[in-house]
């Protein structure tokens, strides 16, 4: 869809002079330059065309809304009802119609890494029906943060057991408090065409854009743009909504969570809308998701929905009740009157009379009353002469003139009832000015982390124009150093996305030739190593290596509920030993119940065992597990044989083991996976309990 927000964002053209823990699975780039402020001649009021108590959904504190387009409903999660144990039934997720009638629940996915739940967000792509989920609660023993892609599965519902589910770190675009998330399908940003993922990060204030290329798909390796609005004044951004009418962006500031901003999506702020209807006596106001939507009346117009938290769920209720009950879902209408289009004309310059030098301003429109782009008009305001425009009715034209001299010259846009206008000065002399190299900015240094490889730059050049011809400015990216591979995909556009093989520092350079001159900048871009995961209670553990290695590899994540320990002397269970398993070989979760003894969140991992073969089962018949015996040592040894793919082994290895184990034991010894249990004699101690270090030893062997 062609959007209709009218950015005529023109490159300067050459002118003269100028994201059981065992159960789990920043320097970022710089942002982008604010436009000019518009100072708004009043705030717009928002009006309450009905509002919905979400308690009898078990609603309290919603906290993310979007609106799927392809169902004409809404979805609304709750990031703090699962920690009621009183009132939590299982669902945190709701899929409503827009006067708030039941269709559907699901609970936020709680794939790989994360084990706690608090789903900030929500966003939706019509293009594919897939739904985005921030999540703002730390994974256990790191600091990430993750934000979820679902596709619904048969059933069509979100968060229920047939949704596919992706997910990615925020932490890999510089992220550290995702509060919300929102969908941008008009794909409109300057020459950018993709679709893209706008991640809030709350307290830091910034809005990051995720382009997600031609996949369409969310991951670490996209680049990212950053827009920080704390030069606007925004202290937290609690909320954001993607309003695809005009192709702009609506936030919610939880420093000021009266109002609505409304701004183009490179930070121009367009108007604020106030919120203060929504207020509730004795009730906080705590708006935090918007989203546009359709009338609920039928009618052809948009209204803005919102929902507002109130008191969180650990404060005192007026009314009483505890937790208090007081999500509510909005339709509001609001004026989003026309504005007059914005203007800037650009810096002032310097000409010879023989030149004809181009400028190129930079014109804003909301797309009202019309859709059609402002009407555009250049014209003499003063000077010793005429001057002529070679394009008059277009952001960008040549100038010619007819005698030196001081001269001020506007453009004025009108988008049919309000106008906008900006000057700039040309000096224009008599013999041309000597020719001078460009001038080039190759953008602030950056730091990324691993995995990410990839990261933006935005050059910037300018040049005099001379010589002429040619008139014009080549540009080139280049690797000075760095220890790694350094892959540019456009080497000579100044924006263009950069990626690197490998840890380090690196130098890359931007050289720009007028023809003649040639001028260049630097910019270094550090690139992190993976951060090690590393626990309390390891050091100096006969297994300390192991642990690390298991934990580097996403194998483990600690056993306490922060991450901080390991436990390395605690027996391990079956069923843990199940989730050690399906992820050390990397084992697809199989849903369904295998055995009549296993329920809950190891259910999936114990089920990909014995669809994989690797369990029989702990009785004849193999329709019981014991999920919460522990692993014998014996055991262990026809665990990792039939995992690892090894062939038995006749004969006697050891003196102390005999029966249904001996030859898969002696496969994983013959493998160097098991050293025995003593230093002396060849003895196994079959019937010994595995301790969970002795299980990162037996796999860090296995794999590493």
């Amino acid at each position: 869809m062609a959007a209709l927000l009218i950015m005529l964002l023109v490159s300067a053209a050459p002118a003269s002079g100028s994201q059981d823990p065992e159960d789990a699975n920043e320097g970022g780039p710089s942002a982008i330059p604010l436009g000019a402020s518009i100072t708004l001649a009043a705030d717009e009021t928002a009006v309450i065309v009905q509002s919905h108590d979400l308690t009898p959904h078990r609603i309290i504190d919603p906290a993310g809304l979007a609106y799927l387009s392809n169902d004409g409903s809404l979805l609304i999660s709750d990031s703090e009802i699962n920690e009621e144990e009183r009132i939590f039934n299982g669902f945190n997720m709701w899929e409503l119609s827009s006067s708030a009638t039941l269709i559907a629940r699901g609970l936020s996915p709680e794939p790989g890494p994360i084990n706690k739940k608090e789903p900030t967000g929500l966003a939706y792509n019509p293009s594919n029906g897939h739904a985005f989920l921030s999540n703002d609660l730390t994974q256990s023993g790191t600091s990430e943060k993750f934000v979820y892609e679902i596709a619904s599965g048969a059933d069509g519902n979100y968060g229920t057991a047939d949704d596919t589910v992706t997910w990615v770190s925020v932490s890999a675009f510089g992220a550290t408090d995702p509060e919300d998330v929102a969908y941008d399908w008009a794909g409109t940003l300057g020459t950018m065409s993709d679709d893209s993922v706008l991640i809030a990060d709350g307290t830091n204030a910034r809005v990051l854009r995720i382009l997600l290329g031609s996949n369409g798909t969310l991951d670490s390796t996209d680049p990212v743009m950053v827009l920080d609005l704390s030069g606007q004044g925004i202290v937290d951004i609690e909320g954001l909504g993607y309003k695809p009418s005009t192709d702009t962006i609506l936030t919610i500031d939880g420093g000021a969570n009266d109002v609505l901003y409304e701004m183009t999506k490179d930070g121009q702020l367009l108007r604020s809308i106030d919120l203060s209807a929504l207020k509730r006596p004795g009730i906080n106001m705590r708006p935090s998701d918007v989203t546009m939507a359709p009338a609920s009346d039928g009618s052809p117009a948009t209204h803005i929905y919102l929902v507002d938290r109130g008191d969180d769920n650990n404060s005192a209720d007026p009314n009483g009740n505890s937790p208090p009950r007081d999500g509510v879902l909005y339709e509001l209408t609001a004026p989003f009157t026309n504005l007059a289009p914005f203007v800037d004309a650009g810096p002032d310059i310097v000409a010879a009379q023989t030149d004809t030098p181009m400028v190129s301003a930079t014109v804003y429109d909301d797309g009202q009353p019309t859709t059609a782009a402002p009407n555009i008009i250049w014209s003499r305001v003063s000077g010793p002469g005429p001057v002529n425009f070679g394009s008059p009715n277009a952001a960008t034209t040549s100038m010619s003139f007819s005698q030196p001299g001081t001269y001020v010259v506007k453009i004025e846009a009108n988008d049919g009832i309000l106008s906008a206008e900006d000057t700039l000065q040309v000096t224009v002399t008599n013999a041309p000015p000597p020719n001078a190299a460009p001038t080039v900015s190759a953008g602030a240094d950056r730091e990324i982390t691993l995995p990410t490889a990839a990261v933006l730059v935005d050059g910037v050049v300018s040049d005099d124009g001379l010589p002429n011809p040619p008139g014009d400015v080549t540009s080139t990216w280049s690797k000075v150093s760095g220890p790694g591979t350094v892959t540019i995909k456009d080497p000579n556009a100044l924006d263009t996305t950069v990626s690197f093989s490998s840890e380090g520092t690196y130098v890359l350079r931007l050289t720009a030739h007028d023809g003649a001159l040639s001028a260049t900048d630097d910019l270094a871009v550090v690139v992190d190593p993976e951060p090690i995961l590393t626990f309390d209670d390891i050091a100096g553990h006969t297994f300390e290596a192991d642990i690390i290695w298991l934990a580097e590899n996403g194998i483990t994540f600690g056993c306490n509920e922060d991450g901080t320990l390991f436990c390395p002397d605690d027996s391990v269970t079956r069923a843990q030993m199940a989730s050690f398993l399906v992820r050390a070989y990397d084992l697809p979760s199989v849903a369904g119940n295998r055995f009549a003894d296993v329920s809950g969140t190891h259910t999936a991992n114990i089920n990909a065992l014995a669809e994989a073969g690797i369990t029989l089962g702990c009785n004849a018949d193999g329709t019981l597990y014991c999920p919460n015996d522990p692993v014998t040592r014996a055991q262990m040894g026809s665990f990792l044989a039939r995992a690892s793919d090894l062939d038995p082994v006749a004969g006697d290895v050891f003196i102390d083991v005999s029966g249904v184990h001996e030859e898969n034991i002696n496969a994983i010894a013959s493998a160097g996976i098991t050293l025995g249990c003593d230093t002396v004699g060849p003895l196994y101690c079959p019937d010994a309990y595995v301790t969970r270090g002795q299980m990162a030893a037996f796999l860090h062997r296995a794999l590493g």
